[in-house]
């Protein structure tokens, strides 16, 4: 949510300096991300198995970080327009997906609470966000493509952040000192 609330700010810039777009194909623009949205909700399965993949959210990290640094890179509407497209699937079905694991992992009694709290967390990271675009200096001169590129570079780090901890989990872990002892877990 902290990089939708960034994108929200630097998105009108973008569209309308590097893109010299008008307002009415700003509101194009945007609607294609909002068809994005439609298809990337669409495409997933109802039978919820890609909630327990660990893959999921590291390839959509790589494919965010893919389409925020080509927008960072194109002054081409036709390009910048699928680099939306793109952004708006993603970000759409990522938040599908952690609501779905959250669903999965809390008890029916709770469940309306943990929403709410989770909702109200989201808000506040997008306030955040927000503040940083409006308060902060440094995102006040920078350029909407500059901005692009370094979160795109940010969501490249986190999903090979993310992998590596996937595969860390994977190893077994052993407790205390039994890895000193070589006669320890033989029959």
């Amino acid at each position: 949510m902290f990089i939708v609330g960034i994108l929200g700010v630097v998105f009108v810039g973008y569209a309308m300096d590097t893109l010299r777009l008008s307002t009415s194909q700003v509101g194009y623009l945007a609607l294609a991300g909002g068809a994005g949205a439609a298809a990337g909700i669409g495409s997933l399965s109802t039978e919820h198995r890609w909630t327990k993949s660990t893959w999921f959210p590291v390839a959509h990290l790589v494919i965010m970080a893919g389409a925020l640094i080509m927008l960072a890179l194109t002054v081409r509407i036709w390009v910048a327009s699928i680099g939306i497209v793109v952004l708006g699937g993603v970000i759409a079905t990522m938040l599908i997906y952690f609501d779905a694991r959250l669903q999965a992992q809390i008890e029916d009694a709770r469940r309306g609470a943990v929403f709410a709290a989770r909702g109200m967390l989201t808000s506040a990271t997008m306030i955040v966000a927000f503040w940083l675009q409006f308060g902060n200096d440094l995102f006040r001169r920078a350029s909407a493509p500059t901005v692009f590129f370094w979160l795109g570079v940010g969501s490249m780090v986190v999903a090979v952040l993310a992998a590596g901890n996937g595969t860390s989990a994977k190893q077994p872990r052993q407790r205390g000192a039994q890895w000193l002892d070589p006669t320890a877990g033989s029959g």
